[in-house]
């Protein structure tokens, strides 16, 4: 039987601490006013994640990492393994790769992939596939250099989601994105 996708409250961040490393960590729960120690709260999880980009592989060729999500802690509810690969062709990102999540028939349980056409640097249309569920979206950044200290804003806008057809949800996410060393050699959108 194949579960259904919860709608949780997220905050997230990630780090790019070394070259080719990224950890960070997620914040999800379902209610914000609960007393859990009376009422049950559903989910309220916290996690960490670390994804390693593979070295030596010429950045023209392709790029390959290979991640965990929610690694460790007591209650395990994004726990994934997953790999993936990824090449830009102009103003075209594709990406493909595997999952291995604890939980079957969610998001990242088998193969998955996605495309992102970006006619200009600060927008792109974006649709994938998750190996459960396919979507459509918009992604919106503020220009490079509007904003003091290298910062960007960036936006993503989901249009359209085949795995949420009992609900009209529109998901929308932002974030800002500050560089504290070098600057990354390729946009990380």
């Amino acid at each position: 039987m194949r579960r259904r996708y919860g709608h949780y409250k997220n905050v997230s961040g990630g780090f790019g601490v070394f070259p080719k490393v990224e950890v960070g960590g997620r914040v999800a729960w379902n209610r914000t006013q609960t007393n859990c120690f009376r009422v049950g709260c559903d989910i309220r999880d916290l996690s960490a994640n670390i994804k390693l980009q593979a070295p030596l592989i010429p950045e023209e060729w392709f790029s390959l990492a290979a991640g965990v999500q929610d690694l460790g802690g007591e209650a395990n509810f994004f726990d994934a393994t997953y790999i993936v690969a990824g090449r830009s062709l102009g103003p075209v990102d594709l990406s493909a790769g595997y999952g291995d999540p604890d939980i079957e028939g969610r998001y990242l349980d088998g193969a998955f992939g996605a495309i992102q056409y970006s006619p200009v640097e600060w927008a792109g249309v974006i649709a994938e596939h998750d190996a459960q569920d396919a979507r459509a979206g918009l992604r919106l950044n503020s220009p490079k250099g509007l904003l003091p200290f290298g910062a960007q804003v960036k936006s993503k806008v989901l249009l359209w989601n085949e795995g949420d057809s009992e609900s009209d949800r529109r998901f929308f996410s932002v974030g800002i994105s500050i560089p504290f060393g070098n600057e990354a050699s390729k946009d990380d959108t």
